[in-house]
């Protein structure tokens, strides 16, 4: 498929996001825990052992918004600078490692099967149940993700002036770039659902009007395609099965995927 918004495929159980640190020195049999580092209270150096994740929600800032691993607000960036850290305070006290997950294969297709192989894919942000409508937004709304009131906004890069607003924003990712797509559907309730996540999507959407495509005033228009989209690791972290009547996406940038 040209552009895949979502993995076509039902889960994207991806390496979760891990930074750790263990220590074998520090955790004898009877896990009597030292309140002190080892190499202050004792001759012996600790072996620590640092894991970084190579799962796709690196490319999430901690809030989950997809920014790109190389962004230095990035999951990403935060593990490397504490690591820096680390060794730049550590270095020469204690015995320190690191490792990552292991990857599948590469392949340079964006199409290859990602269950099998690491592929070049295309990195977006996807507000879910969004709205159009200003009337629904207020900044300081606390309460629940599942409501016609939204938190956030971002601008509708199709049409000046006018926002997107939502409550819950998470990365999606598709074998290339596909600029804005603004998708409708009859049949998804958003979070849990009941229903099923099958969209049409188009390229322009102006206005304010959170009206179906074909009703007036609408404002939809350059149909791109139909999909039907699943979840991604993120989502299912946060327990979210369907992403809502009106689903954004806006590309960030390439990235890595792997399911």
């Amino acid at each position: 498929m040209a552009h895949l918004h979502r993995p076509n495929f039902q889960y994207s159980l991806l390496a979760a996001a891990v930074f750790g640190v263990w220590s074998a020195n520090a955790i004898p049999a009877s896990l009597a825990l030292s309140p002190a580092p080892l190499f202050v209270t004792t001759a012996a150096k600790a072996n620590v052992l640092l894991i970084f994740s190579n799962g796709n929600n690196m490319d999430e800032d901690p809030t989950g918004l997809a920014v790109g691993s190389a962004n230095p607000a990035s999951k990403s960036e935060i593990a490397r600078s504490a690591a820096r850290s680390l060794v730049a305070n550590y270095t020469g006290k204690i015995n320190m490692g690191l490792m990552a997950y292991q990857q599948n294969p590469f392949n340079s297709s964006p199409t290859a099967n990602a269950d099998n192989y690491t592929v070049p894919h295309w990195l977006s942000q996807s507000p879910y149940d969004a709205s159009y409508d200003s009337t629904n937004y207020v900044p300081t709304y606390a309460g629940s993700r599942v409501s016609t009131t939204k938190k956030y906004r971002t601008p509708n890069l199709s049409s000046s002036g006018d926002y997107v607003y939502y409550n819950v924003n998470l990365p999606s990712y598709s074998s290339g770039p596909g600029g804005s797509l603004f998708c409708y559907s009859a049949t998804s309730t958003f979070d849990n659902g009941p229903g099923s996540n099958n969209y049409d999507c188009y390229s322009v959407k102006t206005g304010t009007s959170d009206a179906a495509p074909g009703a007036g005033g609408d404002g939809y228009s350059r149909y791109f395609n139909s999909y039907s989209f699943g979840p991604t690791d993120s989502d299912l972290a946060q327990n979210i099965s369907f992403f809502g009547t009106r689903l954004v996406s806006f590309d960030v940038g390439p990235t890595w995927f792997s399911n």
